[in-house]
């Protein structure tokens, strides 16, 4: 989110200043990066060093529309997530105010306030609405079954409970990694790692899917999934409700129905089938969200991991120079971030004097995300951080302002236009406490 004029740029030099931003997705397709390039007058040669993101956390959530949308010549191969979800909100809506969710409240110890779900929320609220559908399952159950209603069909099946887990738990992994890579004074590289992490759990996810009757391969990113089917596979019943999957269903036909032999199956083989379902729609958000990734990549930022990185720090031998090293002081030069009169040998040198620094601190072991900023933030402050490799420390500096998250701009935009209309919230007396 940047707002600028032309004065602006002019009068303060802005373009030795300023190294780039996170926005959404809209800057890009308006093309703000270009038109904000041009207005700077940068040499298309030397652009690489500002680098322009698109939050992941909102290539994230997009990811998932991606997956759920996708379009096969047979149609939308997950097409069960929507009529999923649709069953929950449809269910919820007679409980969620009046008399109806009064009922509820009275016939259980506890309950949550019933959800539903919402096309500008992100995956923590659609987790949060499956969790508490399932946390209230028994009285909605009770609730339904007393007005013999139809609803009841709906939610009593193997089927639409293990769905429904699996979703829960797919959708609160995507959030937790959102949620993780909105903190505003994470580095970006920092914010990549997380990324990685991300990508890891979501390949074990679908693989726990798929081969969810092998307890041995049951990891713990489906913890929900996995207590459903081992209650319906003990007893036949989910929060110690019957679920009625082998009721017979007639058909008029010789030829068995998909629906009775869907009644005929396991609850194992349904546990397959729907595992299945559930590991091919993870992949496919995960072939998706990387995807958006490389369309975005930003060759700066992956230069400046490699370089300045605690974790590949530690990994690497102590006299060695990543090869973008090069590469990346002479854009550096360009843009003047470092001395151009500085050859290339003393800035290897300083670079391994750096790294130097690095390794006596952290003695090669790893050290959190929050260690590592507290460690650039004494080098970079301190009068002797960088004495003996000065361009290094220009080149740390502005490594470790960039950021790839406008969760702080959002906030920051949300607690002006609050106070700009004057709401109680935000009188006087309390803005110090949003500050």
């Amino acid at each position: 989110m940047i707002i600028l004029h032309n004065k602006l740029i002019k009068q303060f030099k802005f373009s030795f200043s300023f190294v780039g931003g996170a926005m959404d997705g809209q800057y890009f397709n308006l093309k703000v990066p270009e038109h904000l390039m041009d207005k700077m007058n940068v040499p298309q040669n030397d652009r690489e060093w500002y680098t322009f993101v698109w939050d992941p956390a909102h290539q994230i959530e997009l990811s998932v529309n991606d997956a759920k949308n996708s379009k096969r010549i047979k149609g939308n191969p997950h097409q069960w997530i929507g009529e999923t979800e649709g069953t929950i909100t449809n269910v919820n809506r007679d409980v969620s105010y009046g008399k109806g969710y009064e009922n509820i409240i009275n016939n259980a110890d506890s309950t949550r306030v019933p959800k539903s779900f919402s096309d500008t929320r992100w995956a923590t609220y659609a987790a949060e609405t499956i969790d508490n559908f399932l946390y209230n399952y028994e009285p909605l159950y009770d609730k339904l079954n007393a007005e013999k209603s139809d609803k009841l069909d709906k939610i009593n099946n193997s089927d639409f409970i293990l769905k429904a887990n699996g979703l829960a738990d797919f959708y609160s992994s995507v959030g937790e990694a959102s949620r993780a890579i909105q903190d505003p004074e994470m580095y970006a590289w920092q914010v990549d790692n997380k990324i990685e992490q991300h990508s890891q759990n979501m390949i074990a996810m679908a693989q726990s899917f798929r081969e969810s009757d092998n307890s041995d391969h049951y990891g713990n990113t489906i913890t929900r999934f996995k207590k459903a089917a081992e209650e319906l596979k003990t007893s036949n019943t989910f929060h110690g409700k019957p679920i009625l999957d082998k009721r017979h269903v007639p058909t008029s036909t010789r030829k068995k129905s998909m629906a009775e032999e869907t009644q005929s199956m396991s609850t194992e083989d349904r546990e397959t089938k729907v595992g299945e379902k559930l590991g091919q729609f993870v992949e496919k958000y995960h072939e998706n969200f990387h995807r958006r990734l490389n369309d975005t990549e930003c060759k700066t930022l992956s230069k400046e991991r490699e370089l300045f990185c605690t974790e590949l720090i530690n990994l690497n031998e102590p006299e060695y120079i990543p090869p973008v090293f090069k590469d990346h002081c002479d854009l550096a030069k360009r843009v003047n971030c470092i001395d151009a009169e500085v050859n290339q040998e003393d800035l290897d040198k300083q670079y391994l004097k750096f790294k130097g620094k690095i390794l006596e601190t952290t003695g090669g072991e790893g050290i959190t995300d929050a260690q590592e900023r507290k460690l650039y933030t004494r080098l970079i402050k301190e009068p002797n951080g960088f004495k003996d490799c000065k361009e290094i420390g220009k080149l740390v500096a502005t490594a470790t302002t960039r950021t790839r998250c406008e969760a702080v701009v959002e906030g920051m935009a949300s607690v002006a236009g609050k106070h700009s209309k004057h709401r109680n919230s935000l009188k006087p007396e309390n803005l110090s406490k949003e500050v």
